[in-house]
């Protein structure tokens, strides 16, 4: 079959509605991965800043503002932002590029070490922002609410907590110096919390950018290689050309599909991609 464009191909219809089809499932996956990971996420949060409303509700009686308590969390959030969402973005981009690799690898009959990887930095990009959105918008939900509650509510029954604060204030006149102790020492005294805070957070996030980095891969194969205009194939210096899965590549095989483009005049070189594509370089 010798045709202009790629979208001229027979093979073009099948293809290219599996693609759309499997997009549209990972889309789906993507936004109930993003409800549940925001879901975890503000009840870790809800519980974290709850826990501590008596120490808040203790600081606001000698005098601290609700800015002061707003300045506070927002010290946590960049503490346990900078530990869990480049731990997350690293493991769910590592776990989304395994998934693909043994999809493809599985569909293509070809190793895994056989198979390149293209790095698409926009995973990079929505993993930071949906990671630090979700932390933000989880943490201060419940800040919001703690601050509209009267002092009297945030303190009632807690002497042990309010003598503890207390001692501080009286041994360190230093506003700062409060702070100071309250935000990192208390942060990093309860190692258990901290690290099961860490690790939810991270499982929560990875799930979101392993999922993000499937449905990338979706919209890499529909945006680029099924894109109307100018894709004329025999002009092309570099060609982009989506592999068939329904026949075999392996090419311990006769007469694959590798080996069928590599034939092909002007091909110098070509490469098979975990993105599910083989790119073909030639001579224009």
């Amino acid at each position: 079959e010798t045709v202009e464009k790629f979208e001229e191909m027979r093979v073009y219809d099948r293809f290219h509605g599996s693609i759309q089809d499997a997009k549209k499932f990972t889309t789906i996956i993507l936004i109930f991965m993003l409800l549940m990971g925001l879901f975890i996420t503000y009840v870790i949060f809800n519980r974290y800043v709850y826990n501590q409303k008596q120490q808040i509700g203790t600081l606001m009686t000698f005098g601290y503002k609700k800015s002061d308590i707003t300045k506070y969390f927002l010290n946590i959030f960049i503490l346990i932002s900078v530990i869990t969402i480049p731990l997350s973005l690293l493991i769910g981009y590592t776990v989304g590029w395994a998934i693909l690799g043994v999809i493809v690898s599985n569909l293509a009959n070809l190793p895994m070490s056989s198979l390149d990887f293209i790095f698409l930095p926009e995973i990079v990009y929505i993993g930071l922002s949906l990671g630090f959105f979700i932390t933000f918008v989880s943490l201060f939900i419940p800040v919001f609410s703690i601050k509209k509650m009267n002092t009297a509510d945030l303190v009632y029954g807690q002497s042990k907590a309010k003598f503890s604060i207390l001692r501080i204030r009286k041994s360190l006149k230093s506003k700062k110096r409060v702070f100071h102790n309250l935000i990192y020492r208390n942060l990093l005294r309860n190692k258990k919390r901290l690290l099961f805070t860490t690790v939810a957070m991270t499982f929560s996030l990875l799930i979101i950018s392993a999922t993000q980095t499937i449905v990338d891969s979706m919209d890499y194969n529909v945006g680029r290689v099924f894109k109307s205009g100018n894709n004329d194939t025999q002009a092309n210096e570099i060609w982009d050309l989506n592999v068939d899965f329904q026949n075999s590549v392996n090419m311990s095989y006769f007469n694959n599909t590798v080996d069928q483009i590599s034939g092909i005049n002007g091909i110098n070189e070509s490469q098979v991609y975990v993105k599910g594509l083989i790119t073909a370089k030639g001579e224009e």
